[in-house]
């Protein structure tokens, strides 16, 4: 099995709706419950599906990279990439090792106004690791430790352990806007996420036989909660489209589906 009967363990009711201990075991028992449930990429190159289980045993082969380069849990780590498909296996293997994730979007109108925030995340998160795509290594001239996420999908002799038990309190950090100065970095503990995902449930009624689709970007926490978080809480099927494809043609997804 891949996780232990939570339920048994946490002498909780019986059934998946409960407040498992954190994401780690949310996304482990998920995982168990609904293995073969979607997560369908879709943009305008075409259309790639991949199954909870695969992205599983892909996010434990991400972390076992991760540990490999040095990063351990409780550390923190910049996820600067804009790729559905990079994020969501690498927060799942940010999550199930315990290492705190801070997404953002390479977003470059002017290079000196990007370096400038380059250098004030780095301060404000004190000299995180930044996880990049390699086509945007030129946009990351900084003193930083850099990790191409392309490496974190080297071959390894075993995928990681994940001990959901070892985990901080601290799930996530998510930039504010900076509309009234620098942005700062709110902190998302795992109570935090899981209450929401409940509530959420609650009120929108959504089930395992449901389907969601998110075009939303992922420095931006309702894709992290309500349209990533929540359908993998559920055991729901989703579709993640980017942003651009979108706000660039509204009709994009109905006229390729």
């Amino acid at each position: 099995m891949i996780s232990d009967n939570i339920t048994a363990k946490r002498g909780i009711q019986e059934g998946f709706h409960r407040y498992p201990a954190n994401l780690s075991e949310m996304i482990s028992y998920s995982v168990e419950n609904f293995p073969d449930k979607s997560i369908i990429y879709v943009d305008s190159r075409g259309e790639k599906i991949t199954t909870y289980l695969d992205t599983y045993n892909e996010s434990r082969l991400i972390l076992n990279n991760l540990h490999q380069s040095g990063i351990k849990t409780g550390d923190i780590v910049v996820l600067a990439l804009e790729e559905h498909s990079d994020f969501i296996p690498l927060i799942w293997a940010c999550v199930l090792g315990g290492i705190i994730p801070c997404p953002i979007i390479p977003r470059v109108a002017d290079m000196e106004v990007w370096r400038g925030n380059l250098n004030h995340i780095s301060k404000l998160l004190n000299n995180p690791t930044f996880i990049i795509s390699s086509r945007n290594l030129k946009l990351f001239d900084v003193d930083n430790k850099i990790l191409k996420v392309e490496d974190l999908h080297n071959p390894v002799s075993a995928p990681a352990k994940v001990d959901s038990d070892n985990v901080p309190d601290i799930a996530f950090l998510m930039l504010s806007s900076g509309s009234t100065g620098a942005p700062k970095a709110i902190t998302l503990t795992h109570e935090n996420i899981l209450n929401s995902l409940e509530g959420k449930r609650l009120a929108t009624g959504i089930e395992d036989t449901d389907i969601t689709m998110n075009w939303i970007a992922f420095d931006h926490v309702a894709a992290l909660t309500e349209c990533h978080f929540l359908p993998l809480f559920t055991g729901s099927t989703q579709i993640q489209v980017p942003a651009v494809d979108i706000v660039s043609d509204p009709l994009f997804f109905f006229e390729n589906n």
